[in-house]
């Protein structure tokens, strides 16, 4: 009779995972010892007592001996949220596992505070015009829509204008805070992303590359407790990771793309975990001093009322409505009746809604796609049949084509 328990496989296991701690060492990576360590106790650990010492074990292990306190306590850290509810209680004993609130405080703490700054707002040729943000440190905002309708290239030229200006720029008629950008981007390939950047840019000599940084198909941010705890979520590694690339890189702007890849494992009709996820990106993201913008895709419902030129409804972001409830700033894109496309921030917590843009299609000089130009914008939102007089007129760029109604691009 074959036995099937866990210790009888341990032993056939454990030299490849000595001999990959070894090599790990011996390379002196830290993030490799942090694995191989992970590795080995999880293998080792059954219960929730050894759950718990191998997550903090792992953490001490990746750390060298002069590891500075702020070090060693970002280690504690990340073990701690990285082991379940039960590893948790059981290395604690009795003690409470949820870590209590901050207590109040008087408003007058932040009498003399700024307000959040913007990172993208409405652009607006008078220095003097009152900004209506977009993102905002600490806010994260959505930019939505139905897949294939070039949402990505909005995206990238907005992180083009942040990393080729100043103290500012602007693009498609949004200003930009300048600065590097982080692009945690879960669909398209360095590679293809370099190949766009390039072109919304005229060419390779235009592109600050080492402005804009990409984390190529991470995992997912967050992670939900399975079947066992279905209405927990906690960070993951790659959490981690960006928050570290983060304190890097110091970016402007970080953008996640898309929102679906974000969570793994959660449920659409659950808001439990996007709101712990949208509160926790929000103190990441004041504590970095950077704005986050997340792409989204619409409902099919959503899309069917915009074509004709409708407002967008509740189904603006597809899936939970936390995402939408939990943003302090939603924009919407879609088709143009008049041809091209248009964005139209529905939401503004703390600015106006209903201003946008119409963009057309720019095409390079070998007749390719190149990202978008404004055509127009509105201040308030433009009424639902467009006329002739309406129509967008192009604003410049290499060709003042504007794509069919039914062109898709991602």
């Amino acid at each position: 009779m074959t036995d099937n328990s866990p210790s009888a496989a341990l032993p056939q296991e454990a030299p490849a995972r000595f001999a990959a701690y070894k090599t790990a060492r011996e390379a002196g990576d830290p993030a490799e010892i942090l694995a191989a360590s992970r590795e080995a106790l999880k293998a080792a650990s059954r219960d929730a007592i050894g759950q718990a010492v191998a997550h903090v074990r792992a953490a001490y292990e990746g750390l060298p001996d002069n590891a500075a306190p702020d070090v060693i306590e970002h280690a504690e850290a990340n073990a701690w949220r990285e082991m379940g509810r039960e590893a948790r209680a059981a290395i604690l004993a009795d003690a409470d596992p949820v870590a209590a609130p901050a207590p109040p405080r008087p408003l007058t703490d932040w009498r003399d505070a700024p307000e959040p700054a913007a990172v993208v707002w409405r652009h607006d040729a008078d220095p003097n015009a009152e900004r209506w943000p977009l993102v905002s440190v600490g806010e994260p905002a959505i930019l939505s829509g139905a897949g294939g309708t070039g949402k990505s290239y909005v995206t990238l030229a907005l992180a083009l204008s942040a990393a080729q200006a100043g103290a500012s720029g602007d693009a498609l008629g949004f200003g930009m805070r300048g600065g590097p950008v982080l692009l945690a981007a879960y669909e398209d390939s360095g590679p293809r992303l370099a190949g766009r950047v390039s072109r919304i840019a005229g060419g390779k000599d235009n592109v600050p590359w080492d402005a804009f940084h990409v984390m190529p198909d991470p995992g997912p941010l967050f992670v939900t407790g399975g079947p066992r705890h279905p209405g927990e979520v906690r960070p993951s590694a790659t959490w981690a990771a960006l928050w570290r690339a983060v304190e890097t890189l110091r970016p402007s702007l970080i953008i996640l793309d898309p929102a679906a890849e974000l969570i793994e494992g959660a449920d659409a009709n659950q808001p439990g975990p996007v709101r712990a996820f949208m509160r926790a990106l929000a103190a990441e993201s004041e504590r970095h001093d950077a704005g986050v913008l997340i792409v989204a895709h619409d409902t099919k419902a959503n899309r069917n009322e915009t074509q004709g030129g409708g407002k967008p409804g509740p189904g603006a972001v597809a899936g939970s409505a936390a995402w939408q409830d939990r943003a302090r700033a939603v924009a919407f894109m879609g088709l143009d009746p008049a041809g091209g496309r248009r964005i139209e921030v529905i939401k503004a917590n703390h600015g106006r809604d209903g201003w946008g843009m119409a963009l057309a299609a720019r095409q390079s000089r070998f007749e390719h796609f190149a990202g978008w130009q404004m055509a127009d914008a509105w201040a308030e939102r433009p009424p639902k049949k467009a006329d002739d007089s309406s129509k967008p007129a192009s604003n410049g760029g290499n060709s003042n084509r504007q794509p069919d109604a039914g062109t898709r691009y991602v």
